[in-house]
């Protein structure tokens, strides 16, 4: 069931209060159900096939957490169940024969069986339109969206998800558990490929606060137009239990756990504010984009670019109508040519093998073409 409830009051005419409460729902996207599955090509211990006493299991990269280096786990009725279940032959099993060492196969894309999203969302807030000032409005929004079953990429990496699975004490795996059925076998029990793709994990959250400012008046013979818009996060986590127990915190990180599952960084800060001023044919235009710094997620690597700055551009634009048919736009984007931060090693491109470009940097916050002018002739007919 979907339905949405809102309510506004005004105490005096110059306030309004007004909050909402949703409850919505979204049904898979054509790619997350169906995109073709592209491939990596990791190595992994796998303790279902180690020869010795004890059974490694994990990563040995100093690159990932201390928790998933590989490790030696007990050879357990638990552990010899969940290899037997998830297609290692009785009499293959512990025989370092059918190890695979020159790497699986790693599936990423869609899932015909996910199910739909849930959410619920609440916003509450003010309205301040102070009818002395006129042409002045002021708005504070709080907000909350909680989303379960969310659809994102696998939270987990190759040895995480061999971990979540054969380590018994984690209380994750075993047979028929989300962790165990994404690991494929031949008939012989040696590995083949992973599901790492498309999943319903458990619950995302975010909150925080939108700020709307706008205020018009008459200036040198003409109007000026201001309007500002900030969102400040307060949370935005990822919660699941399919692979282990994980909560990651998302706001204001780049190079960490929630790279696996949303496309890009979310700065705990941001804004945009456009100032227009217009007199009969001729209207000016200045926009300032801004985001706050990114911190690296990673505690057990120094890389050589450990903060992204807080970043700031310029974009300046006039447009003169020449007659009621045509005009005529001239402006600079990146009006002082700032310049994108490089970022590394730590870059998410540069552990993206399935993306096969590389920036080294993040697009979609800074601008990797600089300052650039454009001259632009339009005509309505």
């Amino acid at each position: 069931n979907t339905y949405k409830a809102a309510i506004s009051y005004y105490p005096n005419p110059d306030f309004q209060v007004r909050a909402s409460y949703n409850k919505a729902m979204r049904s898979p996207a054509i790619n997350e159900l169906y995109q073709r599955r592209s491939q990596g090509w990791p190595i992994v211990d796998d303790p279902c096939t180690d020869g010795r006493p004890l059974k490694e299991v994990g990563a040995g990269s100093l690159t990932v957490p201390e928790s998933v280096w590989s490790h030696a786990i007990e050879p357990t009725p638990e552990l010899a169940a969940a290899c037997i279940a998830t297609g290692v032959p009785e009499q293959n099993l512990y025989n370092p024969m059918y190890r695979e060492f020159n790497g699986i196969t790693t599936d990423f894309g869609g899932q015909s069986s996910l199910e739909s999203e849930d959410a619920k969302t609440f916003s509450f807030g003010i309205v301040w339109t102070p009818y002395l000032i006129d042409g002045l409005s002021v708005s504070a929004d709080y907000f909350r969206v909680e989303i379960e079953n969310y659809i994102a990429l696998s939270p987990v990496q190759p040895y995480q998800l061999m971990q979540a699975c054969y380590e018994s004490a984690l209380g994750q795996g075993g047979p028929g558990s989300v962790a165990c059925n994404a690991i494929e076998r031949d008939s012989d029990g040696r590995l083949q490929s992973m599901f790492v793709g498309y999943e319903n994990l458990g619950l995302h959250e975010l909150a925080g606060w939108d700020l709307n400012l706008s205020y018009g008046v008459e200036l040198f013979s003409g109007y000026l137009d201001l309007n500002y818009f900030a969102t400040k996060i307060i949370t935005r986590t990822i919660e699941d239990d399919s692979f282990g127990q994980i909560k990651y915190e998302c706001k204001g990180i780049f190079n960490g756990d929630c790279d696996n599952i949303i496309d890009y960084p979310v700065p705990d800060f941001k804004h945009r504010m456009t100032a227009n001023w217009s007199r009969d044919k001729l209207d000016l235009q200045l926009v300032w984009k801004h985001i706050s710094s990114l911190e690296d997620g990673n505690s057990y690597t120094v890389f050589h670019t450990e903060k992204l700055d807080s970043y700031s551009i310029f974009d300046l634009s006039g447009r003169y109508a020449i007659n009621d048919s045509w005009s005529i736009t001239l402006g600079v984007k990146n009006l002082f040519d700032e310049e994108p931060q490089p970022i590394g090693s730590n870059s998410w491109e540069d552990r993206n093998t399935r993306i096969g470009v590389s920036t080294n940097t993040y697009t979609q916050f800074y601008d990797v073409i600089g300052r650039t002018a454009f001259l632009k002739l339009s005509s309505v007919f």
